[in-house]
């Protein structure tokens, strides 16, 4: 059973308000990783580098409960499902946790630790028979796990890091495909009786730098990768090749987000600088359609929604400045400073108020060992409330 402190070293404060557009719930330490929205309990999940895990209710802003990892740090965002919450840690000593609680964050289902860190976010792989949790071991392997009660299923060894979000997709029938990003490219192909039947390694080399950012679904068996020489990648899933790749900058690039209904892929790029690119409609080539200077480094992959007939683009900064920009000629709509770093990727929260007020909220973490709820405003009228 795992050992979990409740409050010996942090104890939550309320959620403070500090504009009508503009709330914040304090952590223990840099909050790094994504926040995890679940409108299926209405709540946000938020970790930080201190070992710290809150549950913050979407509709009341308040903080519902907390656990306190001593001596650990979250560096991976939480894979919540209907039943319980996941959450893998790292240690300064080397070792990895992953645990498993109920949604409430009341009690531990089960903890397993390794003696390799764990940095990535994990993700859920339904098998015939069973539901896994697929974790990256740091320069060792990919375990899967019984999201029931924690027992290794499977082990894939590996010896190069993987720490972006991987990306899964079904190939026909016959089998799925996940694959990882990092030192090298990897893709695991596991067939319909819930067995790896195959995989595949490549080594980065000078035709494709390091994925360290998340790897991002696209359109019909693909994904786009982004590395950190600054070159965007588009991949096959199922032949296990790189389709398609165009030089973005001479920078690293963030996570890139990827809108299916108008086939524009959005990157960030540490220059400072948003790029929009179409996917033509069978699939490669990439084309420039716009690049927007935001002022600062970009980290984090943007966030991209359709409202009233266009598609807006959210791009947080090493700065603090969140930026809004539609996505059909690049134009900046407004841009709101937090006055902190911000390394955590902005997440969307639906209020059910858009039509009304023409705005959306975002959340994200920040260097300030801050949650930020931030209302991004399309007209005057936007305001946010504490309940």
């Amino acid at each position: 059973k795992a050992e979990i402190s409740v409050g010996s070293s942090f104890e939550p404060s309320k959620v403070h308000q500090l504009s009508s557009q503009h709330l914040c719930i304090k952590f223990a330490a840099c909050v790094d990783a994504s926040p995890t929205v679940s409108f299926t309990h209405n709540c946000i999940y938020g970790v930080c580098q201190g070992g710290v895990v809150q549950r913050i209710c979407i509709s009341s802003w308040k903080i519902l409960d907390h656990k306190v990892l001593d001596d650990w740090m979250f560096q991976s965002s939480p894979l919540v499902l209907d039943d319980r919450v996941v959450l893998c840690a790292y240690s300064r000593k080397g070792r990895g946790r992953v645990l498993a609680f109920f949604p409430n964050l009341q009690d531990v289902l089960w903890s397993v630790e390794f003696d390799k860190q764990i940095k990535a976010t994990p993700i859920l792989v339904r098998m015939p028979e069973s539901r896994e949790v697929w974790v990256c071991l740091d320069r060792s392997s990919i375990v899967a796990l019984d999201v029931n009660n924690g027992s290794q299923i499977r082990c894939v060894p590996f010896t190069h890091d993987h720490v972006g979000k991987p990306v899964s997709c079904s190939v026909g029938n016959k089998s799925s495909t996940l694959f990882y990003g990092g030192s090298s490219l990897v893709w695991i192909d596991i067939n319909n009786a819930g067995v790896v039947s195959g995989t595949k390694e490549v080594e980065c080399d000078g035709d494709i730098g390091p994925i360290f950012k998340d790897a991002i679904g696209g359109p019909e068996g693909t994904a786009f990768i982004a590395d950190s020489y600054g070159s965007l990648h588009i991949i096959s899933l199922a032949d296990k090749t790189i389709l398609s790749s165009i030089q973005v900058s001479n920078f690293p690039l963030s996570a890139p987000t990827f809108v299916p209904e108008t086939n524009q892929v959005f990157v960030g790029s540490y220059s400072g600088t948003l790029h929009c690119y179409h996917l033509a409609s069978h699939g490669v080539p990439l084309t420039l359609s716009w690049e927007q200077s935001v002022g600062a480094s970009l980290y984090t992959r943007p966030v991209a929604w359709a409202m009233h007939d266009t598609v807006y683009v959210c791009a947080a900064t090493t700065a603090g400045d969140v930026v809004l920009i539609r996505g059909d000629n690049g134009s900046q709509v407004s841009k709101q400073r937090v006055e902190c770093e911000i390394w955590s990727d902005p997440m969307l929260l639906s209020t059910g108020s858009e039509a009304e007020t023409n705005a959306i909220d975002v959340v994200f973490g920040a260097r300030d060992s801050c949650l930020h709820v931030l209302r991004v405003s399309l007209s005057d009228a936007a305001y946010l409330s504490r309940k």
